[in-house]
């Protein structure tokens, strides 16, 4: 399962969810120091499966997502950030999986016209 936005409080709860319905491996984004080390120490994350995306394109960020999947695509991929990581829950997820967001909006800004694919 992919989380994005997993030290926020609804990725946090969707983290506890996830493990008490079994899930054996989370892979989580963070954007900042202060995050990461709270999906550590607090929620229990290893640091190899939480993936910083500042300053990555969206096809390195794709991919080093996969990466810590072990390469395989997410049945199942979170969104609670919006943007530009709703469109890496579409590159990541399973061709018969489920991308979930609680955002919906006008397009991301920060990718190019052909890769602002998200509506």
């Amino acid at each position: 399962m992919l989380i994005t936005g997993a030290s926020g409080g609804v990725g946090t709860m969707a983290i506890q969810l996830a493990r008490l319905q079994g899930a054996e491996r989370i892979v989580v984004t963070a954007g900042s120091d202060q995050s990461a080390r709270y999906l550590t120490e607090q929620l229990g994350i290893a640091p190899s499966q939480i993936v910083r995306y500042p300053g990555l394109s969206r096809a390195d960020l794709a991919a080093e997502v996969l990466r810590c999947n072990q390469g395989k695509f997410f049945r199942v991929a979170m969104d609670f950030v919006g943007a530009a990581m709703t469109s890496l829950c579409a590159d990541v997820v399973a061709v018969e999986g489920h991308v979930v967001s609680i955002f919906s909006g006008p397009r991301d800004a920060t990718h190019g016209e052909p890769e602002n694919d998200e509506d």
